[in-house]
This record gives C-alpha cells, structure tokens and sequence, in this order.
C-alpha cells in the first residue's frame, strides 16, 4: 500500500526513484505485523519531505468533538516532526478551509511538493479501496482492450449492413431503387 502510494508514473513519485522508504515499527506484531493508517499517512508525509526539514502542523477537522470522545482530540489534527500523532483527516484537515495540510506543504515546500502529495494521497486511498473491496475507477478501467475493440468494430459492421438491407427491403416494396450505405 505504501509503495504503491509513494512510487509510480515517472515524474509523479512522491519519493525519488532508488530512495528507500522508510517504514517504521508496526503497531501490532503479532499475529503479523500490522500499521496503522496514523502510521502509513506519516509514511506518505515523510517520503515527500525526505531530505527537507520535517513539518508540524496544528489543524482542525469536520468531525465534531464528542464523535470519538473530546478528551481524545481526535477532533484535532497534530503534526509533530512529519509525523501525524492525532486527529482525523478530512476535507476540514486537508485543505476545504485556509490553512489546511494541503496549503502547509505548499508555503512550507512548495507547490511540486503539494501536487505530489495530493498524488500520493490520491494513490494511496485508491490502492487502500481496491484491496477492501471497495469500486474504484482508473484511466485503465476505462480503456477498451485491442481484441475488444475489433469485436465491438465487428459488430457496429454488421448491424450497419443489417440495417442497410432492412431499408433497401422498404424502400424496394415501396417501388423504389436500391439503398445504398453512405
């Protein structure tokens, strides 16, 4: 998941190609090793500010305070160090409001830095609902294959040769001359 979020098309790696990305200690070991999604989004903010001074970054989101219990301050989002500690992440926490996570990584690294992590993020919440079960929908889903596209060719061909003999059946009862396809 987190490869698959931080490499990819050349010239949109979240991280430079040959740059190891740095994973650190799952959360839960045993019966296998297990992270969490605080976990793989640090991942995904350290892999954009690798060589760069790490950022810290205080926000808010959408989701009321007593929805997972205010003394939690899940409500609040905190970035210590390119390390998401607390909150939960939203449109409220991304960038729907000023100040958001999105606009931080734009003044603090630049607007490269944001488009690539907006790509990363993208990628990765793609892969995580493909490996749920959940539908998603890429260029590559909507592209017709090769073979597919000669049968679909095949069979517009024929339903036109159909139709032109259906018309030149009419048009001949009626005492006309033969049609002929355009």
């Amino acid at each position: 998941l987190v490869h698959a979020a931080t490499t990819g098309m050349p010239g949109l790696e979240v991280c430079a190609p040959g740059h190891r990305v740095w994973l650190p200690q799952p959360a839960v070991l045993k019966p296998r090793p297990l992270w969490t999604g605080k976990q793989i989004f640090t991942v995904l903010l350290r892999s954009l500010t690798r060589d760069r001074p790490q950022m810290s970054f205080d926000g808010k989101s959408k989701m009321p305070a007593d929805a997972l219990g205010a003394a939690n301050g899940e409500h609040q989002v905190l970035v210590r160090q390119g390390q998401l500690l607390r909150g939960v992440l939203d449109k409220g926490s991304f960038g729907a409001a000023n100040y958001g996570l999105v606009h931080a990584i734009q003044e603090l690294y630049g607007a490269v830095a944001a488009g690539n992590f907006l790509n990363g993020l993208a990628r990765l919440l793609t892969y995580f609902l493909q490996m749920m079960g959940g539908h998603t929908c890429s260029i590559e889903d909507l592209a017709l294959a090769a073979h597919a596209d000669e049968a679909r060719r095949g069979i517009i061909e024929a339903s036109l040769d159909l139709g032109t003999e259906a018309m030149s059946e009419l048009v001949l009862k009626d005492g006309g001359t033969e049609v002929k396809r355009l």
